[in-house]
C-alpha cells in the first residue's frame, strides 16, 4: 500500500540503508586518517627522543647531521712506547727507522701533541706550544723541540672524514702524525691540502699507515696512537 505522498516503504528502507553505508564509510575513513596521524606522531616522537648519537648542525645549512663514526669526538696522541713511529719498505716493516723508548722523552714535545676528530667534522692538532722540528721546514731549524712553524702549527681550519679503513684530513698544514709525510712526498705540501691515511681502530689504540711518499710504491710510515 502506498504511503502518504506516494513514497513507498521499500524506498524508505533503501534510503536508510544507503545513509548507513555512507555514514559507515565516513566513520571508517576518519578512523584510518586518525590512525595514520597518530602513527606518524609516534614515529617523530621516537626519532626525536633517540639521543644515542651525537647531533651537530652542518655549518653550511640548517640541517642536523648525525656523526656516529667511532672516531667522532675523540682525541689521540702518540703511544708513549718504543715503535710508536716507524718507517720501512712495506706495511708492517719499520726496518729503516723506528722510535725508541728513549725517544718518548727526547721527543716529548711530539709525543704530547694531540690530534682531535671533532664531532662536527673539524680536525684540530694541538701542539702545547712546542713540537718536533726538522730541517726541511721553513727557516731550516735545527732538529729538535721548538715553536711549531706555520702552516704546520694547527692554526688553520681543517676537516676530517673516515670510512672503515681510511681517514682523510683536509686543510693547509693539517696532518696526523708527522707533518712532513703525505701521499706523494715528505715535504709537508700535499696536493690539494689533502692526506689519506689507512687505519685500524682497536679500542683505545689507533694504528695508522701512510704509503707512496717516495716513489708511489710500498714504502710506509707507521704510527701508533693512544686515546686521550
Amino acid at each position: 500500500m502506498p504511503l502518504t505522498g506516494g513514497v513507498k516503504m521499500k524506498d524508505i528502507n533503501h534510503q536508510n540503508m544507503l545513509n548507513s553505508i555512507i555514514n559507515f564509510k565516513y566513520l571508517n575513513m576518519n578512523f584510518i586518517k586518525k590512525g595514520i596521524f597518530f602513527l606518524f606522531a609516534a614515529t617523530v616522537l621516537v626519532a626525536c627522543s633517540d639521543d644515542d648519537d651525537p647531533v651537530v648542525v652542518d655549518p653550511g645549512t640548517d640541517d642536523p647531521v648525525v656523526n656516529n663514526h667511532p672516531l667522532a669526538g675523540t682525541s689521540w696522541s702518540f703511544s708513549p712506547t718504543a715503535g710508536a713511529i716507524g718507517v720501512g719498505p712495506a706495511v708492517g716493516d719499520t726496518s729503516w727507522w723506528a722510535s725508541s723508548a728513549d725517544d718518548v722523552a727526547t721527543r716529548s714535545c711530539l709525543f704530547d701533541d694531540t690530534y682531535n676528530f671533532n664531532e662536527d667534522g673539524t680536525f684540530t692538532q694541538v701542539m702545547q706550544d712546542s713540537s718536533w722540528l726538522e730541517s726541511w721546514q721553513a727557516g731550516a731549524p735545527t732538529e729538535g723541540c721548538g715553536t711549531p712553524i706555520a702552516p704546520h702549527n694547527g692554526s688553520n681550519d681543517a676537516t676530517w672524514s673516515a670510512d672503515t679503513s681510511v681517514i682523510t684530513i683536509v686543510g693547509d698544514g693539517a696532518f696526523l702524525g708527522l707533518s712532513k709525510v703525505h701521499n706523494s712526498g715528505e715535504d709537508g705540501n700535499p696536493a690539494d691540502d689533502t692526506i689519506a691515511y689507512n687505519y685500524v681502530l682497536d679500542g683505545d689504540t689507533l694504528s695508522v699507515t701512510i704509503s707512496g711518499f717516495q716513489s708511489g710504491g710500498d714504502e710506509t710510515w707507521s704510527y701508533v696512537f693512544t686515546k686521550n
